[in-house]
């Protein structure tokens, strides 16, 4: 994974995208200095697939490491991970985490069982993760083949550009 760092080489910040608000405005990279682990963490879809292909993949040098994270902690009656969330799709559990600074959101999720993993990535920030539960949706639409429950609705600048990826992805196929 030579693409995640949190200090960026000159080649690497040179590659580094701006991040833009729901209104479409250019904001700043934060600095988060010593809470750079946090939110601080820059990476490429590639390096994430990478990753995610690690957590599926039981014959690489840190199974065993990614294994115990992917294991609950039992807290009283509710459950929790090292760093991960879980829903259910399928009957199956899909380990995952999201974050989000000004002008990037991101999504990452998996399941073991069925070697299957996704990656998304925004340098448009919602702030409510809602274009990456939207595609999340639109993606268990596809997995399950039925409708996606209602999420968060984006603010209206974020629709319009919503919209114009759609529009645009369509008038590509």
């Amino acid at each position: 994974m030579n693409e995640t760092a949190v200090m960026l080489d000159s080649e690497q910040d040179g590659r580094f995208l701006n991040g833009h608000a729901s209104t479409g405005k250019r904001v700043p990279h934060w600095d988060l200095s010593i809470h750079e682990g946090a939110g601080g963490i820059k990476s490429s879809v590639s390096d994430l697939s990478l990753f995610v292909q690690a957590n599926l993949n039981d014959d690489n040098p840190i199974a065993s490491t990614l294994q115990k994270s992917h294991l609950p902690i039992w807290i009283g009656n509710s459950n929790r991970y090292f760093g991960w969330g879980e829903d259910k799709l399928l009957d199956k559990g899909i380990l995952w985490h999201n974050g989000g600074s000004a002008g990037f959101n991101s999504y990452l999720a998996f399941n073991k069982e069925l070697r299957v993993g996704v990656v998304l990535l925004s340098n448009y920030s919602f702030f409510s993760n809602s274009l990456m539960d939207y595609y999340f949706a639109q993606l268990i639409k596809w997995i399950t083949k039925k409708e996606p429950s209602q999420g968060t609705m984006i603010d209206s600048t974020g629709k319009k550009i919503f919209e114009a990826v759609i529009c645009r992805e369509k008038s590509l196929s």
